[in-house]
């Protein structure tokens, strides 16, 4: 089971993470950044010939993508000339090191800067307001794509958007698959101009919702938004942000309904069907 901190990293009991192993990233310019991590033992490298990989993704769980390699004389920082890029496409980048040779890799570390106790506390008390005082929904979180593999069925190329709707490949975001698998987080929702239909099966709200949760996982415009009671979909339409010392401690978001798009229906496929799990923990990822 993988699950996040409240440091930005993220971490799980199978695999073997080295908990030692930080990494740093600073900005340097409008498009770059430098990418710093702390030594690397040296039996990390069986023979001089062994390399590590310093890997980015635009999820913090899965697909992420070699940018550099690291040898044992390689000093510890990258300058990566893409960061800018990157970063007008996924608000947060997500930077790992692998060492195949010994079967070892650092934590998931973000772009975004780490929480000091204030921060930390902050975000602490939010989840005890949403979890145990019972002020939160649980709803699961599809990050959606924004580095990978451009939609065969749907992009062009030439205008640089998508050319019909209800892709069912890319599920209208313009990259395959369309979304992460899910991430279980509690928030408190209220009504904004939403309407309310009582429906056959039970109540519907319609509209837009208006709601709040903690500072990660992070949450950008455009991701979506299951009700893990109602199995309603949301789109995240605007996103505002509290933050301590630059650090993010609470998210506010208006919510709008999808009751039209035929394509991201798929995304109810990717949830457990039991409505309400009580041992899910804010920010576990699902699958």
């Amino acid at each position: 089971m993988i699950m996040s901190s409240l440091d930005n990293t993220i971490y799980t009991r199978e695999e073997p993470l080295d908990p030692h192993i930080r990494i740093d990233v600073h900005r340097l310019t409008v498009r770059s950044a430098e990418i710093n991590w702390t030594p690397i033992p040296s039996n990390y490298f069986n023979t001089p010939e062994s390399v590590g990989y310093l890997q980015i993704s635009d999820s913090p769980t899965s697909e992420f993508e070699t940018v550099h390699e690291i040898t044992q004389r390689h000093p510890p920082f990258y300058i990566d000339d893409n960061f800018m890029s990157t970063y007008y496409r996924s608000p947060v980048v997500y930077y790992k090191l692998v060492f195949p040779d010994v079967n070892k890799e650092s934590r998931v570390f973000s772009s975004e800067k780490e929480p000091n106790f204030y921060a930390a506390e902050i975000i602490r008390r939010h989840l005890i307001q949403l979890r145990e005082g019972h002020a939160g929904n649980l709803m699961y979180l599809f990050i959606r794509r924004r580095l990978k593999e451009r939609c065969p069925d749907c992009w062009d190329t030439l205008r640089g958007q998508r050319s019909k709707a209800n892709c069912p490949t890319c599920l209208n975001t313009g990259y395959i698959q369309g979304y992460y698998n899910p991430i279980a987080l509690y928030m408190s929702l209220s009504a904004e101009n939403a309407a309310v239909r009582q429906a056959f099966e039970g109540t519907e709200i319609q509209g837009n919702l208006q709601g709040w949760t903690a500072g990660y996982p992070r949450i950008s415009m455009g991701d979506c938004l299951v009700d893990a009671n109602t199995r309603e979909i949301w789109n995240v339409a605007q996103i505002s942000m509290t933050t301590h010392k630059r650090v993010i401690t609470k998210q506010e978001v208006v919510l709008q309904h999808q009751d039209e798009d035929l394509a991201i229906f798929q995304l109810l496929q990717r949830i457990p069907i039991t409505p309400e799990r009580k041992d899910l923990r804010h920010g576990e990822i699902l699958f």
